[in-house]
């Protein structure tokens, strides 16, 4: 992938969780949770709600169908994922933040092998860091 499609992909990202994190952190948790939802549908084209209830295969079927933008809905999906994570362990559900960790850290491990240099560090240290937090979870 083009450099410069790597740095608009993680600008893109950076917006997206600052927004949703400023939400989370001014304890408007729904409003969170509606900007997940809301950058899900824009980027993925999917509801939040049909990522959580699909398996990893059938999500996985279900973001082929964009093409040679899988890769990109992958990274952004699942750093939607993390931040629903985040969101679910604000509310006092561990379960519900494993269960979408789980979904992120696939995301990421099928998107690896399609990046390389910098970009491959950086959502290698992504996967990296959601093995971590699914451990502390004991998930």
């Amino acid at each position: 992938m083009p450099q410069d499609y790597i740095l608009r992909l993680l600008q893109q990202l950076g917006a997206i969780v600052a927004t949703i994190a400023g939400k989370r952190t001014a304890g408007d948790l729904a409003g969170a949770e509606q900007e997940i939802d809301d950058q899900c549908q824009r980027h993925v084209g999917l509801p939040l709600v049909v990522v959580r209830q699909s398996s990893p295969e059938n999500l996985a079927a279900l973001l082929a169908m964009g093409g040679a933008m899988q890769v990109h809905r992958s990274l952004i999906l699942a750093e939607l994922l993390r931040q629903d994570a985040d969101l679910a362990l604000a509310r006092g559900n561990p379960l519900a933040a494993v269960t979408s960790l789980r979904q992120a850290e696939r995301l990421v491990q099928h998107a690896l092998p399609s990046l390389v240099g910098d970009e491959a560090e950086t959502f290698s240290r992504a996967a990296q860091e959601i093995a971590t937090q699914l451990r502390d979870l004991g998930g």
